[in-house]
């Protein structure tokens, strides 16, 4: 029998229980806030005032998110401390009734997690705004895999700041009021919904304003890789940027009831390089992050908070932890196959500092993901994570280029590190692409899971690997006439990897580029259009099953465009033949985006697909 997460212990004890046509519990005093949960989950199961089929014993000494299930011929028994635990054993009992068909088989299952925070961080700002509708969703989907921590990462103004009603438009963020109707949503499936506002970095949005530009690091922007970049870094040492954030601060608290706040401090690309860099180079960058760092940690502690934030300056000031308040929970963040996560583990366990490990999705800037580098970064971060005693593992979905990837695309990676975030065996490849069948897509072929893992191999068919992204957006980003340009473009972006990646990481991006093979046209359209074949043969009776199977159409669709804007590119081609999508492709792109997300980020999104490879003007 497949689970996902893989429960700590089955032992089957011969014999079967009969399962009824309708399944009836009895929910007794005191678990009374399952019924919200069970109703989501389980749809079919009836909640009965008399006695059903499953029966509910407390049993005192059982961890908070602990179970017992005992499968009987005559009947099932979860034992429970609380109601985590209760419900998580009914997510167990589910996943068994979904693939048993008449009888289950009967069995004690004795489980509880390893991983104390097991989550999943969304992006909702660089592009894709979802609709309060889609993250409930979401969470139903996080719930049933035995996840109980949710972030919504915000930068620009993908939030409706009361305090600032001129730089944001209702259609295009989350309302206070949506957001408090979600965070107790969350609430009701055991999820404790926590608020990500970036603090010093990604604040290009609002340093584009008149209003706040004078609170930028450097004013004029930073210059890399031959080009120069709006100013996207607070001022640390300006009491300006300290007063800004903690307003945005004041607006997103009362939306949730979490006790943490994340302040982000990751990629501050300019810190130290432009007002304030005479004083850094004089009495270096910790004087200068480490009173930021205070005064944030000071002001959230007032509102009865607790900070989390990545560990960017951990890693470049090493004994900046030990000098940390010690109810910090501190993020380390790495994406690649390659990413040194048990260094940083080790790091950060020497510090003494309460930690989690964040890998990622690998979905964005790929269309279809990039499955082994995926399977290969959240594995080796699980394992760190136990092996250095981290705190949770927290994977991430990020919105680069736009939000262009569909939702589906990230399911794969956050089922993998759900089930790996919860039991130390971790799933195999086989049974991800079985669990994603049975428990996501419904798929009676019993072929969508594979497809999804294997659409994310496309990139692999590319000349070389790059970080977080297949080639095939390539041409969204450069759209050089001549192919030298190009060339010269991607040439300075791979390079780019040595400013901001460790060193192995460098070294396998670099060496992959060195040893490039040669376009092969036919062998990408020939991946895609049996991908294409493919699909066409999957059956997922899930709600949403047709939207699913239009989207990876389209995003097959997308990466066949790109790849031949890519051969024109290689080619020679003059600029009439590098056309932008087919209408309707754009057309569809929007009509998958509405399902899902609000208006903001549609147009640019759009316009980029739109633009082709055409003359600047």
């Amino acid at each position: 029998m497949l689970f996902l997460p893989e429960p700590q212990s089955v032992v089957y004890t011969g014999g079967s229980f009969l399962t009824p046509e309708t399944w009836r519990v009895c929910v007794p005093e005191g678990l009374e806030e399952l019924k919200a949960a069970l109703a989501d989950l389980w749809p079919e199961l009836a909640i009965s005032p008399a006695a059903g089929e499953i029966a509910f014993i407390n049993r005192k000494g059982l961890a908070r998110e602990a179970y017992c299930l005992s499968v009987e011929e005559n009947g099932v028994k979860i034992e429970y401390g609380e109601a985590a635990g209760a419900f998580y054993a009914v997510t167990t009992l589910y996943q068994m009734a979904l693939q048993c068909g008449g009888a289950i088989p009967c069995c004690r299952i004795e489980d509880w997690p390893v991983l104390q925070i097991r989550g999943t961080l969304l992006d909702i700002s660089r592009g894709k705004v979802p609709k309060p509708e889609t993250l409930k969703s979401m969470v139903c989907l996080l719930a049933s895999m035995k996840l109980n921590h949710l972030e919504l990462y915000i930068e620009g103004f993908s939030f409706a700041y009361p305090s600032f009603p001129e730089v944001w438009k209702e259609t295009g963020c989350l309302t206070p009021e949506e957001l408090k109707d979600l965070s107790a949503f969350c609430r009701q499936h055991f999820i404790e919904l926590v608020p990500h506002q970036n603090s010093l970095g990604h604040m290009a949005p609002w340093l584009a304003r008149e209003e706040f530009r004078n609170l930028a690091e450097a004013p004029e922007g930073l210059h890399l890789i031959g080009r120069t970049f709006p100013p996207t870094t607070l001022n640390a040492a300006e009491p300006g940027s300290l007063a800004l954030v903690e307003n945005m601060m004041e607006d997103l608290l009362p939306a949730f009831d979490s006790e943490w706040f994340h302040v982000g401090l990751d990629e501050a690309f300019e810190f130290g390089k432009g007002r304030n860099q005479a004083f850094v180079s004089q009495y270096g960058g910790e004087a200068l992050i480490l009173p930021y760092v205070m005064q944030l940690h000071d002001f959230l502690a007032s509102k009865g908070k607790k900070m989390i934030l990545w560990d960017d300056f951990v890693v470049r000031y090493p004994d900046l932890a030990r000098r940390f308040p010690e109810d910090l929970l501190i993020f380390d963040w790495g994406y690649d196959a390659e990413y040194p996560v048990e260094k940083r583990a080790e790091l950060l366990m020497e510090a003494g500092v309460k930690f989690c490990l964040c890998p990622g999705t690998s979905s964005w800037s790929s269309f279809t993901g990039l499955t082994d580098n995926m399977l290969e970064n959240i594995r080796r971060t699980a394992k760190a994570a136990y092996c250095y005693h981290a705190s949770g593992l927290v994977v991430t979905d990020w919105g680069d280029m736009n939000h262009l990837q569909y939702q589906p695309v990230s399911y794969a990676g956050m089922l993998y590190a759900a089930a790996w975030s919860w039991n130390k065996k971790g799933i195999s490849e086989t049974g991800l692409a079985e669990a994603l069948d049975r428990f996501v897509f419904r798929d009676a072929a019993g072929r969508m899971g594979k497809l999804c893992l294997e659409a994310g191999r496309f990139y692999l068919q590319e000349e070389f690997r790059m970080p977080c992204r297949s080639l095939a957006c390539l041409p969204l980003i450069f759209r050089e006439r001549k192919t030298e340009d190009f060339h010269q473009c991607v040439k300075q972006l791979v390079e780019s990897v040595t400013f901001f990646s460790p060193e192995e990481v460098c070294e396998a991006y670099l060496s992959s580029y060195e040893n490039r093979k040669a376009f092969d046209g036919d062998a990408m359209y020939g991946f895609l259009a049996a991908r294409m074949a493919e699909l066409e043969t999957v059956r997922p009776a899930c709600r949403d099953g047709e939207l699913i199977v239009r989207e990876y159409r389209n995003a097959l669709n997308m990466l066949w465009y790109l790849t031949k804007q890519r051969e024109a590119i290689e080619t020679g081609q003059s600029v009439e033949f590098r056309e932008g999508f087919p209408e309707e492709l754009i057309e569809e792109h929007c009509f998958l985006w509405r399902q899902r997300n609000k208006e903001s980020g549609l147009a640019q999104g759009a316009g980029m697909l739109a633009a082709g490879l055409s003359p600047r003007d």
